[in-house]
């Protein structure tokens, strides 16, 4: 029997791709992106996202909170995921955005904050604000 690792997760996603991604070149670990959905432009696959047409995440590494926590939140594989949303959005790739547990604070209408991220199964990368 196979499970994905999202169900296992208990998160979701969406396929999305990355219009803009923006980082200060001074710290890396902080960045504002812009998503649109891959489907029919209308079809979030997360209800926080519903009846917006581009979703706005800025983020950043919340050294304090993902201090003593181990897996999957480590400064390591919030580098990674970034890395891998700079290359969807310079290749003009898909991907699969999601959220695990409080994955996003809502800021305003279709504008999110992030306190961490990680890479899932194959080309999903997921924000992460709570303990999982």
């Amino acid at each position: 029997m196979f499970i994905s690792c999202q169900a296992i997760a208990g998160g979701s996603s969406s396929p999305v791709k990355v219009t803009s991604f923006i980082h200060d070149d001074t710290n890396i670990m902080a960045y504002e992106m812009k998503l649109i959905t891959h489907d029919d432009g209308t079809n979030w696959k997360i209800s926080e996202f519903d009846n917006c047409d581009e979703i706005t995440v800025k983020g950043f590494y919340d050294y304090q909170r993902w201090k003593n926590y181990r897996r999957p939140m480590t400064a390591k594989t919030h580098r990674q995921s970034i890395a891998y949303l700079i290359t969807a959005m310079e290749t003009d790739k898909p991907i699969y955005f999601g959220t695990i547990g409080m994955g996003l604070i809502k800021k305003s209408h279709c504008t999110f904050e992030s306190r961490g991220l990680f890479r899932g199964c194959g080309t999903e990368v997921f924000s992460v604000n709570g303990r999982i």
